[in-house]
């Protein structure tokens, strides 16, 4: 048995995929396997797989037909041997401490859940320091110190397998933070540290940063579920569940009867003190009249934007 498991889905990546299984062959810390995950990609990526795959034993290559990155992720579970459990997206890359750092922690104060902090593409240095003390689940999910992506992350592969614990493939958008948050309803011991360990590159290919009403709707129906099922999930589904619904208010034509049938059914109950201006109008406006909502968030909205052209 390997000490940890990294995952690395791979589509279209030819252009980052040799930085980023380097930063994987160059950890200090050596007992690992990685699983690259070739995602039908119609580029040179699963070539460069294979190619990495012979020189080094570590490395397992699994090619399948496209299915998006949380079939990739589940399907390279179910063949993980590690003790540990990360993720690492094809076009970013690992600092050559992380693995050490993270596994001499969680270790060290006995975790179930280890976050780093992470650097941009655009804004390296630029660092917020969330450094938290060991946590429970409900204390770690309740605060604004939490990573919501699986990369970054270090989990135990022993709790996802007891549960068996895998990626929703219905959906585009809010798919690691559901995992994560059913992961961490059985976690006793969560720590997020300062050591910067990941280097994220911004895909503006990405569902995230093209978010379209299709995914958003599925994604509000994959929360009001998530909110039922978990009991520390409920403050985090909707606040989720709320930036998707002024997405849909102010980014697309969805009408307001299907919204207000929408919100109805999942029934927002809690606000971040941290929201955001627009979401906490959007929050207390639809609570009183949907259609009224839409109506004067568009508007502010379209003079937002005539004043800023």
């Amino acid at each position: 048995m390997n000490k940890v498991s990294i995952i690395v889905p791979v589509y279209k990546a030819e252009k980052y995929l040799h930085r980023c299984i380097d930063s994987i062959l160059a950890q200090t810390f050596t007992d690992w396997e990685c699983i690259l995950v070739d995602d039908g990609s119609p580029d040179g990526s699963g070539a460069i797989c294979d190619e990495y795959a012979a020189k080094d034993a570590r490395i397992r290559v699994i090619h399948k037909e496209n299915g998006g990155v949380s079939s990739a992720r589940n399907m390279a579970m179910g063949i993980i041997t590690g003790k540990w459990l990360t993720f690492v997206d094809s076009d970013d890359c690992l600092y050559n401490n992380a693995l050490q750092r993270w596994i001499g922690v969680a270790e060290n104060n006995n975790l179930d859940l280890t976050q780093c902090h992470f650097n941009r593409e655009f804004t390296a240095g630029q660092v917020v320091n969330y450094e938290t003390e060991v946590l429970s689940a409900i204390e770690y999910a309740d605060s604004e110190n939490y990573l919501t992506c699986v990369w970054g992350t270090l989990f135990k592969t022993s709790i996802i397998q007891e549960h068996s614990l895998r990626f929703n493939e219905k959906i585009r958008l809010g798919e690691d933070q559901i995992f994560l948050l059913n992961y961490m309803q059985y976690c006793s011991r969560i720590q997020r540290i300062g050591d910067v360990l990941y280097f994220y590159r911004d895909n503006d290919q990405s569902a995230v940063n093209n978010p379209k009403p299709e995914y958003e709707m599925a994604s509000v129906r994959a929360f009001k579920e998530l909110k039922r099922n978990n009991p520390i999930a409920k403050k985090r589904c909707d606040a989720m569940m709320l930036s998707w619904f002024v997405s849909l208010v102010l980014s697309s034509q969805t009408p307001a009867s299907l919204l207000r049938n929408l919100y109805k059914d999942v029934n927002l109950e809690y606000l971040s003190p941290r929201a955001h201006t627009v979401d906490k109008m959007a929050y207390y406006l639809m609570k009183v009249n949907i259609p009224f909502a839409v109506v004067v968030l568009r508007t502010i909205y379209n003079i937002l934007n005539s004043a800023t052209l």
